[in-house]
């Protein structure tokens, strides 16, 4: 049996047929099986075999004594669990089995598990019962070891004769005799030939109760033996009392203030624990979780309220294996989970576990998604059992799924969406190219041109960005480097320009990247126009960095630099005003350097 260790039964039947049929089952089992075919040979084992833990006895044992005798033999010799296994329904016997030492009764042919259950029963049941027997043996030897010591060595000792009214009533005693102990212990010293009120100022008063006490004693001479606290002297005492003439009367006694503050703390604290342990109990019932506590064998203890309602049953009716053949447990991505690989069978050998999620059918048929947490529960470095805490996340991945259906429909939408913002830029593109084409006024074909330009230079942004999984941020060393080699692509002399560029690795944001590309566009355009045109050729220098928080844009060129005290330079009309536009949307600010060549300066937070 799990959790047990293997037994050894002794099996006492009659009949060869039945009784091997039995042994089989039980070892099948686990245990260990002897079998006896009467009562004589059931005694022979007893005597033989030191190791017997319980006996299967039959009641009908034809010639000889009968089961009850066999039993009653047994217990003779040695203490051991019986349970009787017959047939025999009749009241007669039911009664005389009643009135026998027994751990049970098993009707034959019951199911070997059935047998095997009530025989592990019975075994912890004798074993809890051997252990309650030493442990009262235990506590009587403690108690009488305490006994001799408080009344030979450690107790106070006070012989005294009482004093009564005219009445009868104790009013008073005169302290005789007492010991060391006495003195030591209640701190009174000088006490012999006086009178407890002398002693003890409103002892009368205070304690007339003991007084009574005491009167009651040395009249009646029947001992007494009581507990009492002594409000004169604000301490509690043991106390043992006696008569040993008539009128007087010993008192032995020792304190026990502290064990009586200890014992009365006791009972507050376990006033607190079991008033805890209801608030607990109750959340472990209402708590919306499924909660479960196993024992070492991974058998369930208790199960709350809401594991219940899912499973649609009771697990601590039923046996682990037959808990998880109904809920039908697999892995969350539908393959089958094995009963060694189930979580909870990994927390029984030890393992904490959390997180792991799987499916189970409840008694509808319903799949339910759960997430498990298992702990096992070690007291002073034993494995005791386990505390399981799964969680019903059904709802939540019917949301989730759904949720992902929907973000693969945006998303269809979406690219779709973005293509034919494409195509629309590409087509606007080429309207505006064809115009300038068509211009007769070459300054007008000239600014068409750039307005091709820079809406060449949005189309590649765009198209860079939406090439990317995140369509928020893109990083400018990836983005500059192709937005300038197309830009420089449509411009002629771009053979002979020498191109230095060096891009730190910064990510913007789309919302900084649209004007920076704009005003890369236009700087590199105009350096063209201005710079290099009349000299056919020239050096283009764009660098891009970060520091304290800011991003740096230089471009400059080697060409023969702004008109001296020119605020724009060569960035006359629209193109300045853009770019200034831009600065400003960016946040930052823009200056313009002088040589060798042309320099421009931009600032921006990141």
């Amino acid at each position: 049996m799990e959790g047990i260790g293997q037994k050894t039964l002794l099996l006492v039947e009659d009949e060869a047929l039945i009784a091997l049929e039995t042994q089989a089952g039980l070892e099948d089992e686990g245990f260990r099986v002897l079998v006896a075919g009467d009562a004589e040979a059931a005694l022979d084992l007893c005597r033989r075999e030191p190791g017997i833990d319980l006996v299967l006895m039959d009641i009908a044992l034809g010639a000889g004594l009968d089961g009850f005798g066999a039993a009653a033999s047994i217990l003779a010799l040695r203490d051991l669990p019986i349970i009787y296994l017959s047939n025999h329904g009749e009241k007669e016997v039911l009664d005389r089995c009643g009135a026998m030492p027994t751990y049970g009764y098993i009707r034959k042919g019951s199911e070997s598990g059935v047998i095997a259950a009530s025989v592990g029963m019975a075994l912890r049941l004798h074993e809890t019962a051997l252990r309650l027997a030493l442990e009262r043996e235990n506590l009587r030897k403690s108690e009488e070891l305490y006994r001799s010591l408080f009344e030979n060595l450690l107790n106070c000792f006070a012989y005294c004769r009482m004093v009564y009214d005219a009445t009868g009533r104790a009013v008073d005693f005169t302290y005789l005799a007492v010991n060391a102990a006495f003195e030591k212990q209640t701190g009174l010293r000088d006490v012999v030939g006086k009178r407890v009120t002398e002693v003890i100022p409103g002892f009368a008063d205070l304690d007339s109760a003991l007084l009574e006490i005491y009167g009651r004693a040395a009249r009646s001479r029947v001992p007494e033996r009581f507990e009492y606290r002594v409000e004169s002297l604000d301490q509690w005492f043991l106390v043992s009392v006696y008569s040993p003439a008539e009128g007087d009367f010993v008192a032995i006694f020792d304190v026990i203030t502290e064990r009586k503050e200890a014992e009365l703390e006791r009972e507050r604290l376990v006033r607190e624990l079991l008033h805890l342990s209801a608030e607990m109990d109750a959340v472990f019932d209402l708590a919306p979780f499924l909660l479960s506590l196993h024992d070492a064998g991974g058998r369930y203890l208790r199960a709350n309220r809401a594991l219940q309602e899912l499973f649609g049953f009771d697990p601590t009716l039923s046996g682990r294996e037959e808990t998880a053949r109904r809920l039908q447990a697999r892995f969350a991505d539908g393959h089958h989970l094995e009963a060694g690989n189930m979580p909870s069978s990994r927390v029984l050998r030890g393992e904490r576990v959390t997180g792991v999620e799987y499916l189970v059918t409840d008694a509808q048929g319903r799949a339910h998604n759960l997430v498990f947490n298992g702990f096992p529960l070690v007291v002073e470095g034993r494995y005791e059992g386990a505390v399981f805490a799964q969680a019903d996340v059904t709802a939540y991945r019917g949301i989730e799924t759904k949720l992902q259906r929907l973000v693969a429909e945006k998303e269809v939408i979406l690219r779709e969406a973005h293509h034919r913002i494409k195509n629309s830029m590409a087509t606007l593109g080429a309207i505006i190219t064809l115009q300038a084409g068509a211009a007769e006024d070459p300054k007008v074909a000239a600014a068409l041109e750039e307005a091709a330009g820079r809406v060449e230079s949005m189309q590649v942004l765009y198209q860079r960005i939406f090439q990317e999984a995140d369509f928020e941020s893109l990083s400018a060393r990836e983005f500059l480097p192709s937005l300038v080699q197309h830009i420089l692509g449509n411009l002629p002399l771009r053979d002979s320009i020498q191109v230095d560029m060096a891009f730190d690795e910064i990510t913007l944001g789309t919302r900084q990247l649209q004007p920076l590309a704009l005003i890369v566009n236009e700087l590199v355009t105009n350096a063209m126009k201005h710079a290099f045109m009349a000299r056919g050729g020239g050096r283009l220098e764009l660098r891009l960095g970060s520091k304290d928080g800011a991003c740096l844009l230089l471009v400059a060129d080697d060409g023969p630099g702004f008109a001296p005290g020119a605020d724009n330079g060569r960035l006359p009309g629209f193109g300045i005003s853009l770019v200034k536009t831009l600065v400003q949307q960016l946040g930052g600010t823009l200056r313009l350097g002088q040589g060798p060549g042309a320099r421009v300066e931009i600032s921006f937070p990141v």
